[in-house]
């Protein structure tokens, strides 16, 4: 019986932590959909110094 709730447990564990990161992925597709941009767009990955 403690290995069957162990077992249950993990699993639960596991699809909450799949649903958390589908949440942020689902989350973060729509901030870029609407061009909602973060520090990426205040300094340049490339700075051209002479």
């Amino acid at each position: 019986m403690g290995t069957f709730v162990t077992i249950l447990v993990i699993t639960a564990m596991i699809a909450l932590g799949a649903l958390a990161i589908h949440m942020l992925n689902a989350q973060h597709s729509e901030r870029i959909a609407d061009g909602v941009g973060g520090f990426g767009r205040l300094w340049p990955r490339r700075r051209v110094r002479k």
